[in-house]
């Protein structure tokens, strides 16, 4: 049985396939989905592998990514990190006296907002 990371690498030549011969992201798409079902790449990854800047900044980290590797050697290897693009959300919440305090029940819940501290 074909692994995950082999039907991606399947799928990824059936996407460079159909992107040479001209066919819009969503219909390839479409016709991965049909041949891999529940296993198909999302059509978001589709249309990122098809953009000609991608191509480009892949292969500029990869020649970057060599030119350390040739003067560091294989001490460089172990320093590499690799990941996923995530956000990361702050939340304060209230102290516990806070949560407890008593209010009749006419009167408005208080309200606690959410901060939001961004990376950039």
């Amino acid at each position: 049985m074909a692994t995950s990371n082999d039907l991606l690498i399947k799928q990824r030549s059936v996407v460079e396939f159909l992107a040479a011969e001209g066919r819009s992201a969503a219909n390839i798409h479409a016709r991965i989905k049909i041949a891999y079902g529940e296993m198909c790449m999302s059509d978001y990854s589709v249309r990122k592998w098809l953009t000609i800047e991608m191509k480009a900044q892949r292969n500029d980290m990869c020649t970057q990514l060599i030119e350390r590797y040739k003067a560091g050697g294989e001490a460089f290897l172990p320093r590499i990190l690799t990941g996923d693009e995530s956000w990361d959300h702050h939340y304060d919440r209230l102290c516990k006296a806070q949560s407890m305090e008593h209010r009749p029940k006419t009167s408005p819940s208080p309200r606690n907002f959410k901060v939001v501290t961004f990376a950039r």
